[in-house]
């Protein structure tokens, strides 16, 4: 039986950490995005740019950070 969908995103993150939830999680906290997290070497970074740029289907970038940003800002 699935789980009923939480609240927020943060209770989602939550019960996702605490092994409550197994498997995809698409579409499990809607009006969010769900994104992955790159984090590249300064010399391959400009590449990957140019990469997601030309392939927005695939590859969405949501943000960029300054080199050396530990926290995107998006991230509440």
């Amino acid at each position: 039986m699935p789980l009923p969908i939480p609240d927020s995103a943060v209770e989602e993150r939550a019960g996702i950490r605490a092994g409550d939830h197994v498997g995809p999680t698409s579409g499990l906290a809607p009006g969010f995005a769900q994104a992955n997290l790159a984090m590249l070497p300064g010399d391959l970074a400009l590449d990957f740019l140019r990469f997601c740029v030309r392939n927005p289907k695939p590859c969405p970038l949501l943000e960029v950070t300054d080199t050396g940003s530990a926290r995107p800002a998006t991230i509440a």
